[in-house]
């Protein structure tokens, strides 16, 4: 056929022999069949693309690549785009036949090309070479998550006050996690609606707590310890609330402790982490797992109390003003032993309210002074200061005096 005929003419004419052949085959995984069904609509177009594609396969560099391709489908001089071109001048069963057979010819060229330009600047990259004409590229560089940086510098305020760090596992058994600490057998906190239970007797813990038990099988006295992790609690997840979240307990077993090294510890605490003036008053509550039990209230690094701060020119209502902020209690004297094997221990229910006062030791006058304890006016929030972590008492408010806890000695 005379149409056909010039056709591979123009596909050969643009042959180079100084081109090294390759597998087209390692580049495409149906090249064979594509190939295939092109001899099958034209042998003579067939043979011309096979030369085209096995020139691609064995170019060497970018450089080679890039003459091949133009010499094949570029839109001025390619062969495929000139042999194109003569189409509308061809009968119009030859058009069919030969159009069939060049648009098939040249994609395959060109899919070719596109996998051998990927393989080269692959191997180039993974190759070591430098270029020098590319724009630099920012080394990435990670930062701790905030919570991790938080831990740390909290584990690093205690380790600085003597404390060694113990972790304990975080699915704990549910004698660990409730029987040893004097949890009641129909306490709240047992029903699988508050604790994510694995099996009926495991459960992922609900606070880190269980490590005192542990330490205490594990250790003997003195123990100064701190058991930082995270915790579980079965809550709807929403905006604002999650399911885990972050714990850090403290136990201190050893002669000679009484709830003056609780305080000095709690305080050190909260003006390292929120401000070095910050108020903080400690008052009586009632926990199951140690007795006495007290907690430490906050005042908030953002409001100083007053409820009000202010945004630039703009007054506004300090969204830390919530009920007062609980610091979990370090275990004093007496209370770690509370749970030791034979050891007494205090009744499973107490029938003081977490909100009721503790009575004052046998014989002892009551405080004349407020719980807060005294420290100059706040100037203004440092630098370390944490907005919101605890209570924002109303502007003015003057706490009543409260009855002090008795503080067994070890």
């Amino acid at each position: 056929m005379p149409a056909i005929q010039g056709i591979t003419d123009i596909l050969t004419r643009r042959l180079d022999p100084a081109w090294k052949p390759g597998e087209p085959s390692a580049l495409l995984a149906d090249y064979r069949e594509r190939m295939a069904a092109l001899a099958m609509v034209s042998q003579e177009i067939a043979q011309a693309t096979a030369v085209f594609t096995g020139a691609i396969a064995g170019a060497a560099d970018l450089a080679t690549l890039q003459a091949v391709r133009n010499a094949a489908v570029s839109r001025e001089s390619g062969a495929f785009s000139q042999a194109l071109a003569l189409l509308p001048g061809l009968p119009d069963s030859e058009k069919r036949v030969s159009g069939k057979a060049l648009n098939l010819a040249k994609a395959l060229v060109e899919a070719a090309e596109k996998a051998k330009r990927e393989a080269l600047e692959a191997a180039r990259e993974d190759g070591g070479g430098i270029d020098v004409t590319l724009p630099g590229r920012r080394p990435w560089s990670g930062r701790p998550h905030v919570l991790a940086q938080v831990r740390d510098e909290l584990l690093d305020l205690f380790h600085g006050l003597g404390f060694s760090v113990y972790t304990s596992p975080e699915v704990e058994l549910e004698t660990y996690n409730f029987g040893k600490l004097n949890f009641a057998p129909d306490h709240p906190a047992r029903d699988a609606h508050d604790t994510y239970f694995v099996s009926p007797d495991v459960l992922l813990r609900t606070h880190t707590s269980p490590g005192w038990v542990r330490a205490m099988e594990e250790r003997k006295p003195p123990l100064r310890l701190v058991f930082p992790g995270r915790v579980y609690r079965a809550e709807a997840v929403d905006a604002s609330h999650m399911d885990q979240f972050h714990q850090i307990d403290g136990l201190y077993v050893a002669k000679n402790v009484s709830m003056a090294d609780l305080k000095a510890t709690l305080n050190t605490f909260a003006r390292a982490i929120y401000r070095r003036d910050v108020p903080t008053r400690i008052i009586p509550i009632y926990f199951p797992f140690v007795e006495p039990g007290v907690q430490m209230d906050v005042q908030c690094a953002t409001c100083t109390g007053t409820g009000r701060f202010r945004d630039g020119n703009e007054e506004k209502r300090c969204p830390g003003r919530t009920p007062r902020a609980r610091a979990r209690p370090c275990a004093t004297a007496a209370a770690p032993w509370a749970s030791a094997p034979g050891a007494p221990t205090p009744p499973a229910s107490s029938p003081r309210s977490r909100r009721s006062r503790a009575s004052p030791a046998s014989g002892s006058a009551p405080p004349t002074s407020p719980p807060w304890s005294p420290r100059p006016p706040a100037s203004g929030p440092t630098p370390r200061s944490r907005p919101c972590a605890a209570s924002c008492p109303a502007a003015g408010s003057s706490p009543s005096p409260r009855s002090s806890p008795a503080a067994a000695p070890a």
